[in-house]
C-alpha cells in the first residue's frame, strides 16, 4: 500500500502568521513534498508566509476572506485550474475572543460563529466537487469542548459546533470518498494564544491536568510515529469502515498544556 503523501495538493487556511498552526502545518505537508496553497484574509502577510514557505516545497497563497464563498470559490477554482483537484483541506482558520458571556457582545458572538463555524458549513456545501476523485478534510476543534473555560463560551460553543459539523459532514460526505476528522489540540503557544498563556497559564494547566487524569488514568501517552502511523492508515485505507470516517481524534499527549506546533502536526497527520 502505498503511503507516500508526494504530489497531494493540500490547502491550509489562516496560514500567514510564521508562529501560527496553519504555516506549521503548511510547512510540515511541504516537507512532505505536497502542492500546497494557503488561504488567507491578510494579503500582504500570506503573502510574506509563501514566500517564506517556498524554501520548502512548492506554495501559492490566496487573499480571501473564508467567511465569503464568492471569495473561496474563486480560490478554489483557481486551484483547480492550476492542478486539476484538491487533496487534503485543513479548515485551521480561527478567531477567539476571552469575556464572560455577560459581558460579550452579540457582533462579537457572531464574528466568532461566522470564521469558526460557517467558514466549515461552506466547505462542506462548495469543496466537495473538487474532490472528485476523493479527499481528506480536516477541522480544527478543541479541548475547550471538552474541558468548560469561563470566559470563552463564544468560542467554547463554536467549537462544539466544529464537531457536530464533522460527524455530519463525514456521514453525508462518505459516499463520495472523502473523510472528514477533526483534531481537538490543547493550549498552543501561538500569537494568538500568547497573552492567555501568560496570565492564566499555571491555572488552566492545573484544570487540564485534573482533565487528563480523569479521562485516562492509566493510558500512555501517544508516541509521534504512532500518531503518524496511524494518519497514514486513515488516508490510504479505502476499505476503512465508516465509523472510523468520522473520527474527533484525541490522543491522550494532545490535552497537555503548552503545547508545540509539532506534536500538533502529528496529530493532523493522524487525522488524514
Amino acid at each position: 500500500m502505498d503511503m507516500n503523501l508526494k504530489g497531494k495538493v493540500v490547502g491550509v487556511t489562516g496560514a500567514a502568521d510564521e508562529n501560527g498552526l496553519g504555516y506549521a502545518i503548511t510547512r510540515q505537508f511541504l516537507k512532505e513534498g505536497c502542492k500546497c496553497f494557503i488561504v488567507d484574509i491578510v494579503g500582504d502577510k500570506v503573502e510574506r508566509a509563501a514566500e517564506a514557505l517556498a524554501e520548502f516545497g512548492e506554495v501559492k497563497a490566496y487573499t480571501a476572506d473564508v467567511t465569503d464563498k464568492d471569495q473561496m470559490a474563486k480560490v478554489y477554482d483557481a486551484v483547480a485550474a492550476e492542478y486539476g483537484e484538491i487533496d487534503v483541506y485543513v479548515n485551521n482558520a480561527g478567531i477567539d475572543h476571552h469575556s464572560p458571556l455577560a459581558e460579550l457582545s452579540e457582533d462579537e458572538w457572531d464574528r466568532i460563529m461566522r470564521v469558526n463555524v460557517k467558514a466549515i458549513f461552506l466547505t462542506a456545501k462548495y469543496l466537495p466537487k473538487y474532490m472528485a476523485r476523493g479527499g481528506t478534510i480536516i477541522n480544527a476543534a478543541s479541548f475547550v469542548t471538552l474541558l468548560p473555560t469561563a470566559d470563552m463560551g463564544a468560542y467554547s460553543a463554536s467549537k462544539a459546533a466544529v464537531m457536530a459539523l464533522t460527524r455530519v459532514m463525514a456521514a453525508e460526505l462518505s459516499g463520495s470518498d472523502i473523510r472528514v476528522n477533526a483534531y481537538i489540540p490543547g493550549v498552543i503557544d501561538t500569537k494568538m494564544n500568547h497573552e492567555r498563556i501568560r496570565t492564566i497559564g499555571a491555572q488552566l494547566q492545573a484544570q487540564i491536568a485534573t482533565h487528563h487524569a480523569a479521562l485516562w488514568p492509566a493510558r500512555r501517552r501517544s508516541q509521534g510515529s504512532r500518531i503518524f502511523s496511524l494518519g497514514r492508515r486513515v488516508v490510504y485505507k479505502r476499505h476503512i469502515s465508516r465509523s472510523k470516517r468520522r473520527q474527533v481524534l484525541c490522543p491522550e499527549s494532545e490535552l497537555c498544556p503548552r503545547l508545540t506546533n509539532v506534536r500538533t502536526l502529528e496529530l493532523c497527520k493522524m487525522s488524514l
